[in-house]
């Protein structure tokens, strides 16, 4: 079977080894699985206003103040001319562990904004798969990651070509309703006309539901584990009884309220050098993360780590007792399931995703927001944390998130729509 899929974002771009990792575990689970898998990455860079303006300012003998400074006039002219009429030329080819990716560089039209941005995406997203055709025949679905842009995509191409496509929804964006209302029709009609719409969480789907006031077609389909981690081998030792250490990994922003989380560990904790928390990550909120470790005289227990790769992140969770995610919102909480099959239990707020995954069996759930509940549930999962076993933990996870049963599911899914 060949499936090409489409992320919304940029798939392993070089400035963020984050983006599209979603869409490469499953992309590398389908082809573990003997499918043959094709990727497109589409990014949009420039508009013709900047263009034009770069090239009045030459006429004026005017520098520009941006990317476009070095190229002459001519340059301007052809630069202007290839984007307009030959976006093939920003088409390159990649293969990243076996999977044949695509990347072209379209633009925009009007100034960078949310109500006109997808004119450029998808005029760049066609062009790509019309090349990725040649090259690699025509694929027998399309698996697009988000609607916006990817699923408004795979709707055009179904309509062009009759390609069955199936979407995998992601995104707060759409449930917050933080998308251009210009562009709500097409993405309920790229839900509509989908062969399957998937949501990673009930709560992302119940969201979605009431922002277009009526029940769509969805069906639960919870993001794949890492294939790296699912397989590393587990440690050959028990945890240490001491210190016990709680852990945070994701990026040091408003949204994901690390601020609750070293209050309620100061709250329960202060002073007890036998337990420790370490956060992980990188963001806008690492500064006044610093400043409250220090206000709380916590800076012997509470230990702030840079962003870390995937190896360091396996490290860290098997060195760990529990991990804490206290987000404000979630559509899932990959982070959750990755430290679940590592046999580790977690505490999660009631923040959308983790109430799909977070049982009695494997971690704790409380409010998001409150400090003092998240302190009792730190407390408790310090007193009985040999309640929790880990192996069936780990179990549970593999059998619902692993790699195996995942690409299983899909092409089940997949083979209903052609044959």
């Amino acid at each position: 079977m060949h499936v090409l899929i489409i992320p919304s974002e940029e798939f392993l771009p070089p400035q963020s080894h984050l983006a599209g990792i979603f869409q490469k575990h499953q992309a590398l689970a389908l082809q573990k699985a003997d499918c043959k898998v094709g990727v497109l990455s589409v990014r949009q860079s420039l508009s013709v206003p900047m263009i034009v303006k770069a090239m009045l300012y030459r006429l004026a003998g005017k520098e520009t103040n941006n990317e476009l400074r070095q190229k002459n006039l001519g340059e301007l002219f052809s630069l202007l001319y290839d984007k307009t009429f030959r976006i093939e030329k920003f088409i390159t080819r990649e293969n990243i562990e076996g999977l044949d990716v695509l990347r072209i560089e379209g633009f925009y039209f009007l100034p960078p904004g949310k109500h006109s941005n997808h004119l450029g995406w998808l005029k760049a997203g066609k062009k790509v798969f019309a090349n990725y055709c040649s090259v690699n025949g025509t694929p027998d679905v399309i698996h697009a990651h988000n609607a916006v842009y990817g699923g408004m995509l795979a709707n055009q191409l179904y309509k062009n070509f009759r390609i069955p496509y199936f979407i995998t929804e992601h995104s707060s964006y759409v449930a917050r309703n933080l998308e251009s209302r210009f562009i709500l029709r097409d993405i309920k009609r790229s839900y509509l006309q989908a062969a399957s719409l998937f949501v990673v969480s009930d709560f992302l789907g119940k969201k979605i539901d009431d922002l277009f006031k009526e029940k769509l077609r969805w069906k639960v389909k919870p993001n794949v584990l890492d294939p790296w981690i699912e397989n590393a081998p587990m440690p050959a030792n028990a945890k240490p009884v001491s210190p016990f250490l709680f852990i945070s990994i994701g990026s040091l922003i408003p949204l994901k309220r690390h601020n609750d989380l070293v209050d309620a560990f100061g709250k329960q904790f202060s002073g007890n050098k036998e337990v420790q928390l370490k956060i992980a990550g990188d963001g806008e909120m690492k500064t006044a993360l610093i400043q409250q470790i220090n206000k709380l005289n916590l800076q012997s227990q509470v230990e702030l780590l840079d962003r870390l790769n995937r190896e360091q992140v396996l490290q860290l969770i098997d060195k760990a007792h529990c991990l804490v995610l206290c987000s404000d919102f979630e559509t899932f909480g990959v982070v959750l399931i990755e430290a679940n099959s590592r046999g580790l239990p977690v505490i999660a707020t009631r923040c959308g995703g983790p109430e799909s995954i977070v049982t009695e069996e494997n971690g704790l759930l409380c409010p998001f927001g409150v400090s003092d509940a998240l302190s009792e549930a730190m407390k408790r999962m310090y007193t009985e944390f040999e309640k929790y076993d880990q192996q069936k933990i780990r179990n549970r996870a593999l059998e619902l998130y692993g790699t195996g049963p995942f690409a299983k599911q899909l092409i089940r899914e997949y083979e209903a729509v052609i044959e």
